[in-house]
């Protein structure tokens, strides 16, 4: 089975982001990784202090498990990244899990201190009918 190319949509100036996802001519696509280190994955730059919308190939792939690693070049000083994934399938939990532990939906986007300080696993999951979209924090 071949697998489907990585997509990933910066949409950090993106007001209309609606118009802007459904055109494929706006997406980098990262390839399958088969023999290369790291094996089996997609390995892709991003660049920190966006947001992206990302998913596997243009029909969409609807994962049940992902394990992001970052990259030792990762610096603590480096701005948050937000990671959009959509899903197909309405879940019935999903556990985002951060240095051995589960952190609750609705950690994005909920913080009281301002600027907010996010950690690496703060999300916020739409699980509904019509919207299936996980927001997640990444850091060093």
């Amino acid at each position: 089975m071949d697998s489907p190319s990585f997509l990933a949509l910066n949409i950090s100036n993106t007001t209309e982001v609606s118009n802007y996802k459904d055109d494929s001519n706006n997406y980098g696509q990262v390839p399958f990784k088969a023999n290369k280190d790291p094996s089996n994955a997609w390995a892709f730059p991003i660049v920190t202090g966006h947001k992206y919308l990302a998913h596997w190939g243009f029909g969409g792939l609807d994962f049940t498990s992902m394990t992001l690693t970052l990259s030792p070049r990762w610096n603590a000083n480096d701005h948050n990244v937000l990671l959009a994934l959509n899903f197909s399938t309405k879940r019935e939990e999903v556990d985002i899990i951060a240095q051995g532990a589960i952190i609750p939906n609705m950690t994005y986007g909920n913080k009281t201190k301002t600027p907010p300080v996010y950690q690496t696993g703060d999300n916020v999951v739409y699980n509904e009918t019509g919207v299936q979209l996980i927001y997640l924090v990444i850091n060093g």
